[in-house]
Formats: structure tokens, C-alpha cells, sequence
């Protein structure tokens, strides 16, 4: 009933949001680390210099996309920034690049072409500094945050007043639906602006900034459906929102996201766990930004809320759809789909039309989610820790007054998992363990194989609690099993325990893993738009992360295999399937 209450906006605060890992004393291991060693190493290679990034604020270089001031500046300075919130290298010299943006910041504290708003708005041209300025408010601020730069703080009040002064020119209803409803629309451009404003008021504490998001809030909410909107617009929208909730405690700022967030699960949710560029159920194309915003909204709605079935997206989203959503040189960007029948069916080969890194905007905006995962691994409240993400990750707590280390391993594809529990006192505190939709079987046992016993628990996690000494070691074991999945809602897993008849054009997954075949190696039969498996024939390999469906009639002995590694080389993959028991 509860996840029904919240998709309809009805929270109760009863919810303690837990505590998080302090960003410097959590580490990505594994495949994870690798993902985002390539993802920032890609920052530092052509087309980036530091002429090409401040070229949007300079115009000192005509690139792409320069009259989006703030975009491609503002983002690596608030990746570079939550690098060193991390304690990582950052992938450039964020004082460095402060010192140098001081000089382009006009007079009315915005960044980019001259305006003169009191002879009108004009699209062209506003837009896209609204968008850009948006980027950069909430990039310095995370500077600040970060490294506290004098500069940084100062451009950012500057910039803030900015928001504040012309109010009177965009406060306006009847702009709302101008100037279109992609990247360069005012819903996109002007309400992405809200995260920055809220975040320079936790650090000012001036209420003129937080009265000037507030208003912003207010107008979205009066004036924008989610429909035929720019996802990744929406959703740094929504992060705004976030941050509006966890300041002011009022509970219409959370529903409205949990709204948003129920519509794009149930309406613009791709097979692979991404959402579409746009909120238009026929678009075919993903945006590497939104699938990165996606993954950090779900994170932060589990912990707002205490709802795994955030963590479920989440985990779906980082697994799949970014997985693939990464470029072999390490960016992000835009995959066109394969489209069957109306059914966005994979992703065609990096060599098709209109799929393309996008080294302006995805591939900045990828590795800033993926550096947010390892803070979500494992959280506290009070003495129980809450084991989230089953990721290759190193992370400290404080459990009561005492430092608890929790490393985690992966083995066999991910469905075991070795946890070394390492308290810096032997002390009582329990772990309360997600237990994933996908996973038809959970056990957690000691270093010797024994079950350790589970608690009741109303939140549904395997719960445990016992005295620790100074070194543990337990098990994890979740066996992957083959389900599928349909349009309603990909994230819930379906076998076939209540129906028997076939299933039409379902996507495959393999545990959390989305399966993929190769339409370049199979040759359907004439007249069969999709292949025809039983799940029950499936011959899995765990380290494959595959299943192979032997010959039916006229119909190849057909192979499955989870995308990322199908899609390696940015090969292109499809997904659905008929399925029977």
C-alpha cells in the first residue's frame, strides 16, 4: 500500500533520513572505479582545453553550443569540485579556472551576451544563458562547498542576485510554454536554476535566495506538466525541489517529485532502466545527462523516504542503461533506439545516425552521478546501518561514537557478496540489508557458512543484530534467476507463478541484468517480429551473464547476454522477446 500512497504524493514524515558516508571516506572498487577512471580521464583529452571550456562565458573560441554560457564551464567546475569533495584528483584546476572566470562575469552578476530585459525576452538569446547561468550557479556553489574559494562564493552571490533582480522579467506565466519544449524552452532553462538558489542559501542563509527559488517552485507547479518536456531540464528541476523540501520541511515539494518520478517510471521508462531525452512516449533517444540524473534522483528518494523501490531503479539505471550509455572513450551521450512494432526495442551501433557522444554536456554530467554512488552504498540511523547498493565499494561510518569500515566484493556476476565488517571497537548495532525485486532467494550467512538469523522487520530488509567484534566477515547470496519485465514498469521483475500463456514483447532480465541479442547474428524466422523463448529451456552462465535458448521449430538456437557486455565496442543490441514458462 505504501509505494501506492506514494505515487499518489501521500508521504508520512515519520521517515528519519539516514546519514551518509562523508564523501572523502567512501571509495568505488571493481568495475565501478574502472567506469569512472575512464568517464573523467575522457575530460582531459580533446576537444577540452581550458580555452574550449571557458569559451561559453569568453567566446574567446567558437565551439558548440557557446551560447549556452555557464553549461559546459559551470559543469566541470561542479565536477571538478565534487572530485575534490571526494578526495580525488580533480580532471582540472578548479582555482585555476575560478581566477580566470572572475573576469567574464557581467555587471548584473549573470554570465554570457549583454541583455537588456527591459526591451522584452528574447528566446534566442536568453534561453540558453538561463540554462547555462543555472549550470554554473549550482557548479560554484559546489566549489565553494568544496574547496571554499573565496571566488567561487562571491560569483555565486553575484549570480544569485542576478535570479533575484530579474524576477520581474521572468515571473511570468505566459512565458512558461515559449520558445519551445526541448533544451532551449524556459521550462527547460528557468526552473533548472532552483538547486543553485537553494544551495547558495544553505550557505549564505540570505532568504532572498531561498524566496526566489520558492517562487520559482511555485510557478513550475502552477504552469508545467510533466508531458512533452526535456528530461534532463525536468530533472535538475527536481533536484531543486529536493533541496526546497530538505530546507522548508513542507511536504508539497516531496510529493510534487514523487509524482514526477511515479510518471517517468511508468511512462517514459526504458527497457535498460534510462528515460527518454524527451517526455514524449514515442521519442527514440536517450540523453546520458538524464539517465545520470535519473540515478542520482532515485538515490536521494530512498533516502528522503526510506523506499527501496528507489534504490531498485537506482540500481537498474546504473547496471544497464548507464552502462551502455558510456562510449568506448570513456563519454556519455545519445543512443537511438530500435523501434519494433512502436516498442523501443535496444539500441542501434554507435556508427547510426543521431547517436553520438555528447562531450558538451552527457560526458561531464555521467561521471558526476557515478562519483555519487559510493555515498549511497551503506547509510546510518542511529546504531543500524543500511546496506543499499551492492557495489564494489570501500566506505566508513560512525555507528554510535565508533568508526565502522564496510568493504564489499562482488563474486559471481554480483549474486554473492562478501561484506568485511570492521568496527573500530567491538560493539552491538544491526545491518539492515536491501533485499533486492529481482532476488527470488536472500541468505546471509558467517564466514563458515552458518545462516545468520534474520529479525522481523516491517520495511521488508533481512535484519540482523549482534555484538561485532574487530573483524567480520559475512556472505551474501542472492542467485540470479531469469525473469521478464513489461511496459507498465520495467523495474518489476514477473515470472510466470500466475499466468501460463505466452507474453508478448517483454524484455529479459538475467537477476538485475537486462538481456540483449545480436540482430546482426539471428535471423528471425519470416514473420516473427520477435524471437519465441521458454525461460524454463534457458541455459544460464553466471560469468557470462547469458542465456542461450536452444532451436524452436524454425527458429535458431537464439543467445542473450546483458547489454553492457553485448554492447562492448558499441555494437547495437535488441531486447524483447515473446516468453512462455
Amino acid at each position: 500500500m505504501l509505494p501506492l500512497l506514494l505515487a499518489l504524493g501521500i508521504l508520512s514524515q515519520s521517515w528519519k533520513p539516514p546519514l551518509l558516508a562523508k564523501p572523502d571516506e567512501c571509495t568505488a572498487k571493481g568495475n565501478l572505479m574502472n567506469r569512472l577512471i575512464r568517464a573523467t580521464n575522457r575530460l582531459t583529452q580533446p576537444p577540452y582545453t581550458e580555452e574550449f571550456i571557458l569559451a561559453d562565458v569568453s567566446f574567446k573560441e567558437k565551439r558548440i553550443f557557446t551560447e549556452y554560457s555557464g553549461d559546459i564551464s559551470g559543469r566541470i567546475i561542479g565536477l571538478a569540485a565534487t572530485q575534490a569533495l571526494c578526495g580525488r584528483p580533480t580532471c582540472w584546476d578548479l582555482n585555476e579556472l575560478l581566477t580566470k572566470l572572475v573576469q567574464y562575469q557581467k555587471p548584473d552578476g549573470h554570465f554570457g551576451a549583454p541583455q537588456n530585459l527591459d526591451q522584452g525576452i528574447d528566446g534566442p538569446r536568453d534561453m540558453p544563458i538561463l540554462w547555462g547561468n543555472g549550470r554554473m550557479l549550482i557548479g560554484l556553489v559546489e566549489a565553494w562547498n568544496a574547496i571554499h574559494n573565496k571566488e567561487a562564493l562571491d560569483m555565486a552571490k553575484k549570480l544569485g542576485d542576478y535570479y533575484v533582480n530579474t524576477d520581474k522579467y521572468y515571473d511570468h506565466a505566459s512565458l512558461v510554454h515559449q520558445f519551445g519544449s526541448e533544451a532551449s524552452g524556459f521550462q527547460t532553462c528557468y526552473f533548472s536554476g532552483i538547486e543553485g538558489l537553494v544551495r547558495l542559501y544553505q550557505v549564505t542563509k540570505d532568504k532572498r535566495y531561498l524566496t526566489q527559488a520558492e517562487k520559482m517552485a511555485q510557478l513550475m507547479i502552477d504552469t508545467s506538466p510533466i508531458g512533452e518536456m526535456h528530461s534532463h531540464g525536468r530533472l535538475c528541476a527536481d533536484r531543486g525541489f529536493l533541496d526546497l523540501y530538505e530546507v522548508t520541511k513542507d511536504i508539497q515539494y516531496l510529493n510534487y517529485v514523487i509524482r514526477d518520478e511515479n510518471a517517468f517510471r511508468t511512462q517514459y521508462l526504458f527497457p535498460t532502466g534510462g528515460i527518454s531525452e524527451m517526455t514524449v512516449r514515442s521519442w527514440n533517444r536517450d540523453e546520458g545527462c538524464s539517465e545520470a540524473d535519473w540515478l542520482r534522483l532515485n538515490l536521494r528518494l530512498w533516502r528522503l523516504t526510506g523506499m527501496d523501490m528507489y534504490l531498485d531503479t537506482a540500481e537498474m539505471d546504473l547496471l544497464n542503461e548507464l552502462e551502455v550509455n558510456q562510449f568506448p572513450n570513456g563519454g556519455f551521450g545519445h543512443h537511438e533506439c530500435y523501434e519494433v512494432d512502436g516498442l523501443m526495442d535496444g539500441y542501434q551501433a554507435n556508427t547510426t545516425p543521431g547517436t553520438q557522444e555528447a562531450y558538451w554536456c552527457c560526458s561531464i554530467h555521467g561521471p558526476r552521478a557515478l562519483l555519487e554512488v559510493p555515498w549511497y552504498s551503506a547509510a546510518v540511523q542511529g546504531k543500524k546501518i543500511y546496506v543499499n547498493l551492492y557495489e564494489p565499494v570501500k566506505t566508513e561510518l560512525k555507528v554510535g561514537g565508533d568508526m565502522v569500515s564496510i568493504w564489499m566484493e562482488r563474486n559471481n556476476g554480483g549474486s554473492d557478496i562478501t561484506l568485511h565488517i570492521l568496527p573500530s571497537h567491538p560493539d552491538t548495532f544491526s545491518m539492515a540489508f536491501r533485499i533486492p525485486l529481482w532476488a527470488n532467494q536472500f541468505t546471509v550467512t558467517d564466514d563458515d557458512g552458518h545462516p545468520i538469523k534474520r529479525l522481523p522487520s516491517p520495511d521488508g530488509r533481512y535484519l540482523i543484530e549482534r555484538k561485532w567484534g574487530i573483524d567480520n566477515t559475512i556472505h551474501i547470496h542472492m542467485p540470479y534467476t531469469l525473469s521478464y519485465r513489461i511496459d507498465s514498469d520495467f523495474v518489476i521483475p514477473h515470472n510466470f507463478a500466475d499466468q501460463k500463456a505466452p507474453v508478448r514483447a517483454v524484455a529479459l532480465y538475467y537477476g538485475p541484468y537486462l538481456l540483449g541479442w545480436d540482430p546482426n547474428e539471428v535471423k528471425l524466422p519470416v514473420g516473427r517480429t520477435f524471437p519465441h523463448v521458454s525461460l524454463s529451456e534457458g541455459k544460464t552462465d553466471i560469468n557470462a551473464l547469458s542465456v542461450v535458448f536452444p532451436a524452436k521449430g524454425n527458429q535458431p538456437a537464439i543467445s542473450f547476454q546483458a547489454i553492457g557486455r553485448l554492447a562492448e565496442g558499441g555494437k547495437g543490441f535488441r531486447v524483447r522477446a515473446d516468453v512462455e514458462p
